[in-house]
């Protein structure tokens, strides 16, 4: 919600500075709306993609890209290296929030802020920054550690897949709703 929300004020924000002339001061409404127009697609995007990504563990994203587009590394497509970095996206996307948090309340606690919890007035990012950024660094550091340990990115590796996605009805279902409400919106548009 957080991030939609930040969106949302960003959009706003934008459209505001798209409709206002200064040469007469005036305000064109054509102008902004078309900017909202613009940005509301990825809104919609991230309306659903975001509560996906709470859904879908980051392992089975990644089974489905192998499993899915598995065929292109014949062509000498390397599936594999983006299955990798989409998953790791995914996981890390939460996890860096999740610290970001982490550090804000170290400086609530340590009393060196006034603000609500969970913000930080624009004075304290920079002293929040460094240690947070030292912590990123040491996160990245670990998970090559981790990556290279399970043979990741070695020309001979033979990856083992402990999990094996399957295709179930419930599957069928969404896929043909899906393309039926597609076809829907595509004939009413």
């Amino acid at each position: 919600m957080k991030a939609i929300r930040a969106y949302v004020i960003m959009t706003a924000v934008i459209a505001i500075i798209s409709g206002v002339h200064f040469a007469p001061f005036s305000f064109d409404w054509e102008a902004a709306l078309q900017t909202i127009q613009r940005f509301s697609g990825l809104l919609l995007v991230m309306m659903l993609g975001l509560p996906l990504m709470g859904l879908v563990t980051p392992l089975r994203v990644q089974r489905s890209l192998e499993q899915t587009f598995g065929w292109l590394s014949r062509f000498n497509v390397p599936v594999m290296s983006i299955a990798l970095t989409v998953t790791l996206i995914f996981r890390f996307i939460p996890l860096l929030a999740g610290e970001w948090e982490r550090y804000v309340k170290i400086a609530h606690a340590r009393g060196k802020v006034t603000t609500a919890a969970g913000s930080l007035p624009f004075r304290m990012l920079l002293p929040a920054m460094v240690p947070y950024i030292r912590s990123l660094l040491r996160m990245a550091e670990q998970m090559a550690d981790a990556l290279e340990a399970r043979g990741i990115g070695h020309p001979l590796a033979m990856p083992t897949q402990g999990l094996r996605l399957k295709f179930s009805r419930e599957d069928i279902v969404i896929v043909i709703t899906a393309a039926a409400a597609a076809i829907i919106l595509f004939l009413i548009r």
